[in-house]
């Protein structure tokens, strides 16, 4: 962990985080909501789309 890196410090205690801090977590990566930022999205939109096909079939089966 880097001190003083916000990212790093939220991921230490990813257990603890509002769910707006931990929308998805998998394979060392955590999305997050990002308010006030001028980017769209974090995420390239092909990756973007394959993590939503993921998320609809994980919701699928678990219902």
């Amino acid at each position: 962990m880097v001190a003083g890196c916000y990212p790093c410090e939220m991921n230490a205690r990813i257990d603890d985080l509002p769910p707006r801090e931990r929308v998805h977590a998998e394979g060392g990566w955590r999305i997050a909501h990002a308010f006030n930022v001028s980017l769209p999205g974090w995420l390239p939109r092909d990756e973007q789309d394959a993590l939503a096909l993921r998320l609809r079939s994980a919701m699928a089966t678990a219902h």
